[in-house]
């Protein structure tokens, strides 16, 4: 009979709906799939009667939207499989009472994710690529601790919002003294541990050279700050760890699709302390000043008002003491910081911000042809500009140099053709502070024609004489 089945599988049969009588004798079932029918509802009538089952997969039905308490009579169901069901929101309710190691939601038009829509207590394997995820919350997994084992972990890619940048950001945790405490904050919830997130300073001493987030927090431990002297102290975050794993489906091509988590992490923007210091900002780049301890005398409750002389070049923002200047449009401006303390004294602070720019490409290169043992002079120069009005230094690449030689004259790059086929050029023109640009463009190398046609080749390409000659 079928008390002692442990196993059924009867995806893929069209099935639109499921008897209740269906899982009346088997009830040790531990695994079920139902994938790939024409399923709108969970058959709860059935499934709810299996109290041993430990994997479930409705993947390929019109599910839709799953009502609260549909699996609550699952207590011992571990592995859920939701794969393009057409789900466009989770509720609390549906998954956060299973005791899951296994979750696959792939497929479907969840435009958010938050940690309230499971529970992370056991869950080492989510998948969420390929739905309509444009950003992640804070405390997105929070609680999250993904096995490092291969096939474990989540995976991202396929979202609008990919690859989800994970950033190590400094804060400072509220403390007194002169000495002044910091964290390393990953606003979603670290996606694994980060174990050693570097960390160094300038005008002051750090009690750690080292960060550690623990998978699923949020900060790290705290890191006393020491000035050394009477001025600013510039705290940096270095290297920040990547993925400590590869997913088990990767080989050594990590572009490839199944491998890339939609993940990465980066270093946030340096934090300082006790005052203010005229900055140079990178394209896109942001510093971070700590208000409470560059107005001291005003203590921690006031408030703060900014200004910027040029808004076109930078942006500047002040949140729950912090003050964040990022850089906008390139240009310089000046930023001046008002606090103003609970007893109504008011202090100003003014620094200057310069915003680099990226030298920019104008148009596009055209492709060149000629023939091999052949040379071509191309001017570049007129194809960059530096909005910040600095020199540009040129310099070429040519991706296969057995084809097309480059090299770069001043402003221009000369192009010697070797053997026939064809090869791609890169223009790249860098400012003084090294930021650059770059064009590319084809070229391609023909076979030398025989003596007749380089005759004719010549004659072509030969000055008209001039009149009143006899053209020899």
């Amino acid at each position: 009979g079928l008390a002692s089945l442990e196993r059924l599988d009867i995806g893929g049969n069209r099935l639109s709906a499921i008897a209740p009588e269906m899982f009346e004798e088997p009830p040790s079932l531990k695994r079920l799939q139902l994938d790939s029918n024409n399923l709108t509802r969970v058959p709860t009538e059935g499934v709810g009667e299996l109290p041993n089952l430990t994997s479930l997969t409705l993947s390929h039905n019109p599910l839709g939207n799953l009502a609260p308490g549909v699996f609550d009579n699952l207590p011992n169901l571990r592995q859920l499989s939701l794969i393009g069901i057409g789900m466009d929101r989770l509720v609390p309710g549906v998954l956060d009472r299973l005791p899951l190691t296994w979750l696959h939601l792939a497929g479907n038009q969840l435009t958010t994710w938050h940690g309230r829509h499971v529970s992370y207590s056991r869950l080492a394997y989510l998948m969420l690529w390929d739905n309509r995820i444009k950003s992640l919350p804070r405390g997105a997994f929070e609680g999250f601790t993904p096995s490092e084992a291969p096939g474990s972990g989540f995976r991202l890619h396929g979202n609008p919002g990919a690859p989800f940048v994970f950033r190590a950001e400094l804060v400072r945790l509220p403390s007194s003294g002169r000495s002044a405490e910091i964290a390393v904050e990953v606003a979603q919830g670290a996606p694994f541990e980060m174990r050693r997130i570097e960390l160094s300073a300038s005008g002051g001493a750090l009690s750690s050279s080292s960060s550690r987030v623990g998978a699923g927090r949020l900060r790290g431990d705290a890191i006393r700050v020491t000035p050394s002297g009477g001025g600013p102290v510039v705290v940096s975050v270095g290297r920040v760890p990547g993925l400590p794993y590869q997913p088990s489906e990767c080989d050594r091509d990590l572009s490839l699709s199944p491998c890339f988590n939609g993940i990465r992490t980066a270093a946030g923007a340096p934090l300082v302390l006790y005052g203010f210091l005229d900055q140079t900002l990178a394209p896109d780049g942001a510093v971070r000043f700590d208000l409470p301890t560059a107005f001291p005398n005003l203590g921690e409750g006031a408030s703060y008002a900014v200004k910027l002389s040029n808004p076109a070049a930078a942006e500047a923002t002040v949140r729950e003491g912090l003050l964040i200047v990022s850089a906008t449009n390139g240009g310089e401006t000046e930023v001046a910081v008002t606090a103003t303390g609970p007893d109504g004294r008011r202090e100003t602070r003014r620094f200057a911000v310069r915003a680099l720019a990226s030298p920019e490409a104008v148009g596009e290169m055209p492709s060149l042809s000629l023939v091999a043992g052949e040379s071509v002079r191309v001017e570049v120069s007129a194809r960059f500009r530096d909005p910040d009005g600095g020199p540009l230094a040129y310099a070429a690449e040519s991706a296969d140099s057995a084809v097309a030689a480059a090299s770069v004259d001043g402003g221009a790059v000369n192009i010697a053709g070797r053997a026939p086929g064809v090869a791609s050029v890169t223009v790249t023109a860098t400012d003084p502070d090294g930021l650059s640009a770059a064009l590319t463009f084809t070229v391609t190398v023909e076979q030398p024609v025989g003596s007749l046609w380089g005759g004719w080749r010549s004659a072509l390409l030969r000055p008209p004489p001039a009149a009143g000659g006899d053209g020899s």
